[in-house]
């Protein structure tokens, strides 16, 4: 699990649309994640939950699938917007696929063997007729940014749809995401985690590569620059090559054998958990608004997505 990207909550306002995602594991050198990994002397506890996904108690007080939010609203727009004149082609969307596969539901950085196998350190990228679709819609949509006409029908449009179908409030979605992130500061800080990290060092320093001083600050800067990705996270290359998999399947791996990984989701979820039990009341109303809303998402959708192509 790397945690050294950002966590952020989005919500639709105004005339801005969602678009979310669009777009044998080799050896190089000396690096070999399966040896390193079995030269540690730490012992991997497997959790009984979920890690992959990295799911967290938080999670169901988030609007996760913001896709899914901005195609049921789009949907439901569309008849309203063509009524004024405007030509509103929502193209079907195969919700099956997973457009965010680099991202937790609450937003943070997924960092796997699976992932590594086949991305390295850059994001899961879903490129399909339905992501190309999507595309070539919001393209469409950003020839009305100038047009004030057009911005005030798509808002009385927009409000009209979530009249009857609100959105959870903003300042609560907001408030969970700070959650979030201070129970990931909270964890890495844990003693738990804290002592897994010489192992993690040795494994990946066994491989080969130089560590950086944790597994949440990996790639260092050096890795960063060499394999086209920004310290802001941009990447500047879209396919990794097969030394970047190496390497972060080398990373991937000592975080699994060490212990770090096990030890972080625990450390995490535990802390989520005393959060959300602290103010029950809070979290009961978020909760309700946020399944509420879903709930209506997935109403809109099966009312009014065209046939399947």
């Amino acid at each position: 699990m790397n945690t050294n990207k950002t966590i952020g909550a989005v919500i639709v306002t105004g005339t801005t649309l969602l678009l979310a995602g669009c777009g044998s594991t080799p050896t190089t050198g000396n690096i070999n994640a399966s040896q390193a990994a079995n030269d540690t002397q730490a012992v991997s506890v497997v959790a009984a939950e979920d890690k992959t996904d990295w799911t967290m108690p938080l999670d169901e007080y988030l609007v996760s699938d913001t896709h899914a939010v901005s195609y049921g609203e789009q949907l439901a727009i569309s008849s309203c917007i063509e009524a004024a004149g405007y030509d509103w082609p929502v193209p079907w969307q195969d919700l099956t696929e997973d457009e965010l596969a680099s991202y937790s539901d609450s937003g943070q950085t997924l960092f796997n063997t699976q992932l590594a196998a086949v991305w390295g350190y850059h994001r899961a990228v879903t490129v399909s007729e339905s992501t190309k679709s999507w595309d070539a819609f919001v393209a469409y949509t950003h020839t009305f940014d100038d047009d004030e006409s057009f911005g005030k029908v798509f808002d009385n449009c927009l409000n009209t749809v979530r009249a009857e179908n609100p959105v959870p409030d903003t300042n609560d979605q907001v408030y969970v995401y700070g959650l979030v992130a201070e129970s990931l500061q909270r964890a890495l800080a844990d003693e738990s985690v804290l002592a897994t990290i010489s192992a993690w060092r040795t494994c990946v320093a066994a491989g080969g590569i130089e560590p950086a001083a944790s597994p949440d600050l990996m790639p260092t800067d050096a890795i960063k620059a060499k394999f086209g990705i920004d310290n802001d996270g941009t990447q500047t290359t879209t396919t990794p090559s097969a030394e970047e998999i190496a390497i972060a399947t080398l990373d991937a791996g000592c975080a699994e054998s060490s212990g770090y990984d096990n030890a972080l989701y625990i450390a995490q979820r535990d802390i989520q958990n005393d959060l959300i039990n602290a103010d029950t009341e809070r979290f009961a109303t978020i909760k309700s608004a946020v399944t509420s809303y879903e709930t209506g998402i997935e109403k809109l959708i099966s009312t009014y997505a065209p046939e399947a192509e």
